[in-house]
């Protein structure tokens, strides 16, 4: 008897702890007080490759990365863009290279500063 009692209570426990864990499953698939967020939903990317002058070239002339630049080594490359509009809050940059350092700056204009040298 007292067996079958301890069975009901867990039963119940159970029950309610399921409830409770489907409850908050369910409010965190319908919030929509998500402003201020990151948009996580959307991993889509896109290129920002266009449109580059590297410091000193023609101004009326661009490069599109990835490009061969003949430089020596430990001599700093610089290379500026403007961001494109679209660019917010919570989004990510990413930058990959094999033997250079990259060290980007942004100023107040949305204006993309990288220097670049050459380690190897």
């Amino acid at each position: 008897m007292n067996l079958n009692r301890i069975e009901k209570v867990i039963e119940f426990f159970t029950i309610v702890f399921m409830t409770i864990i489907l409850a908050i499953f369910i409010r965190a698939l319908i919030a929509g007080d998500t402003k201020g967020e990151a948009n996580t939903g959307d991993f889509g990317s896109s290129t920002f490759n266009e449109g580059w002058r590297m410091e000193g070239d023609d101004p009326d002339g661009s490069i599109t990365l990835p490009a061969d630049v003949a430089a020596p080594r430990n001599e700093m490359i610089v290379i500026r863009n403007i961001l494109p509009d679209d660019i917010s809050d919570g989004m990510i940059m990413l930058f990959r290279t094999s033997i250079e350092d990259i060290y980007d700056f942004l100023n107040a204009n949305k204006e993309m500063h990288s220097e670049i040298m050459r380690s190897a």
